[in-house]
């Protein structure tokens, strides 16, 4: 089996969904809000951080700081390969 034995999925093919939304407020905040935009900003970095350290395992890097630089990763693989 490979991947062409794969149909891709199309509008057609997804089930029938509903969409409820149900609210509960923070009593703590004024408006009700809890953490708008947090999301978006905080996991992106960390996600992408352990997929670099993943794809330079074979060299023993561990990416454990934020922004990645191209630079810092030739460094990195460089000093790993001496």
């Amino acid at each position: 089996m490979n991947f062409a034995d794969y149909m891709i999925p199309d509008a057609g093919s997804m089930p029938r969904m509903e969409i409820h939304y149900r609210e509960s407020p923070s009593p703590h905040s004024i408006g009700g809000f809890k953490g708008m935009g947090e999301s978006g900003a905080v996991n992106p970095p960390a996600a992408i951080a352990n997929a670099v350290t993943d794809a330079l395992k074979p060299f023993g890097i561990k990416v454990n700081h934020t922004p990645i630089q191209p630079g810092w990763i030739v460094d990195a693989v460089t000093a790993a390969q001496v």
